[in-house]
């Protein structure tokens, strides 16, 4: 690949777009301090302490005002929280260019582009603790008064899976949980962001911006390539549903945004996506695309609360390099309330009925960094010892 391609000096140009301040010492990383992983034996309940526990519409979303509206001067005291994790981002898209973009979906301590680990760091600027389980077992159960899952997958959680989540909300009180279906890829916006910054011409140049054409082109058609539904998902009744509009059945970008979320947002530089769109019984909604509803609030009997998302589109990793959309993901963090609590990102598909596939060294060496360089140190040392027994030979 030609050097045009890897050229940092694009990179930095989409950069700037993201405020430029002095960080504090402790100013967290993508990968930085993402404590210990939250698995043991799984529990194998699927029964629900709590059947009834029919959901109720919740009033306005508690926690502290809207920091950039009723808070302008504590703006800065969050700017340089957003730096680590984006630069580190930024950082991998330039090897991304050379060895392939990491695309895993809904990994905390990844640093795909459609991974959370913005996200969760955002829940530590907070004051929160933050953890990622790959299992719901006791552990997890006793420890968290706040659950996230970014689901492997569209709609409702699996029936079992829902199950287990409303045995956890209705065993203690004010437990939060936010829940967002998999119906979003940010390949296609990273390509586009890569075509904007390249430099058009010939030569090199052309070739690179038809390679990142094709690239984006074939990244746009993501919804083919979404995992499979659950065979049996939870009901609507406990949980919810969505549906595709009629009007929209592919993704389009909203052109306008409601609900009490939307204030301050333009919609135009926010580039929301929508698809699947959540269907309203008695849940509050918060914000609406379109006038369709993206994101919505229903509280349990014991007051407890559920938040649901209908994508990831403002709360990915690549997303959040756009700052438009960065105040509804601080509306996401704020929604759980002030206190410092006690945050499980809980990821991966097999929660409950079966191994997760254990990652390979490769995968290992993207997800940690520190991890590939004792790989590439071994890798050195191990090309030594070879030359110099090739050389006694």
């Amino acid at each position: 690949m030609s050097g045009s391609f890897v050229n940092p000096v694009w990179w930095l140009a989409l950069f700037r777009r993201v405020p430029r301040v002095r960080t504090r010492p402790r100013a967290l990383g993508l990968a930085v301090t993402p404590g210990p992983v939250l698995s043991s034996v799984p529990n194998s309940t699927g029964s629900s302490t709590n059947p009834c526990c029919p959901k109720t519409g919740a009033g306005p979303p508690r926690g502290r005002p809207p920091l950039w509206v009723h808070e302008p001067n504590r703006i800065r005291e969050l700017r340089p929280r957003w730096g680590g994790p984006l630069v580190a981002l930024v950082a991998l898209a330039l090897a991304g260019c050379s060895m392939g973009v990491d695309t895993e979906y809904g990994r905390s301590r990844s640093q795909s582009i459609n991974g959370t680990g913005v996200l969760a760091d955002l829940f530590r600027a907070r004051g929160h603790t933050v953890r990622s389980a790959l299992r719901l077992t006791e552990e997890l159960d006793e420890w968290a008064d706040v659950i996230v899952r970014f689901a492997p997958y569209p709609g409702p959680p699996e029936k079992k899976e829902g199950a287990w989540l409303q045995d956890w909300l209705g065993k203690k009180d004010d437990r939060r949980l936010i829940y967002v279906p998999q119906d979003f890829d940010a390949e296609a916006e990273y390509w586009s962001e890569v075509l904007d910054h390249l430099p058009k011409g010939a030569g090199a140049e052309a070739s690179d911006r038809e390679r990142a054409e094709k690239l984006r082109n074939s990244a746009r058609t993501w919804v083919a390539d979404l995992p499979k539904k659950p065979k049996e998902v939870a009901g609507p009744s406990e949980w919810f549903a969505v549906s595709t509009p009629k009007s929209s059945p592919a993704p389009v970008v909203c052109k306008t945004l409601g609900g009490p979320w939307a204030k301050d947002v333009d919609p135009a530089r926010a580039a929301i996506t929508r698809h699947e769109v959540l269907k309203i019984d008695a849940e509050t909604v918060l914000l609406e695309g379109d006038g369709e509803p993206l994101a919505m609030e229903y509280t349990w009997l014991n007051q407890n609360q559920a938040l649901v998302i209908a994508n990831g589109s403002f709360l990915l990793n690549e997303p959040l390099l756009n700052p438009a959309r960065r105040p509804l993901a601080l509306r996401v963090v704020d929604w759980i309330g002030d206190r410092p609590r006690n945050v499980a990102f809980v990821e991966g598909r097999h929660l409950l009925n079966g191994p997760e596939q254990q990652p390979t060294l490769w995968q290992l060496a993207g997800r940690i960094p520190a991890f590939l360089w004792v790989l590439v140190q071994m890798g050195v040392l191990g090309l030594a010892a070879s030359l110099a027994w090739a050389g006694a030979l």
